[in-house]
């Protein structure tokens, strides 16, 4: 009886975020567009406000005021509504 032949086995490769191209693991750049490995998925994504911009490039104080801010409204605008279908007193 003869060798039984193994099935071919693809390389493993990682897929580029920013052009697809299937890279070896070996490899930390796309040799196709020349991207980090996980270079678009290291940065945050923006939080854009209107009015306001990306939320996460303010400070911490800023991002909270905004945040306290934004919950009074919305709870003003839901006692509004309350009041005005009778729901509230």
């Amino acid at each position: 009886m003869g060798a039984v032949p193994r099935p071919r086995v693809a390389p493993a490769t990682w897929p580029c975020l920013s052009c697809g191209h299937p890279n070896p693991l070996d490899d930390t750049v796309c040799s196709c567009c020349g991207a980090a490995f996980l270079a678009a998925a290291s940065s945050p994504p923006a939080v854009r406000v209107p009015l306001i911009g990306d939320l996460l490039a303010r400070s911490r104080a800023q991002q909270v005021a905004f945040l306290g801010v934004a919950g009074l409204l919305a709870v003003a605008v839901l006692l509004a509504v309350m009041a005005l279908f009778g729901a509230v007193l």
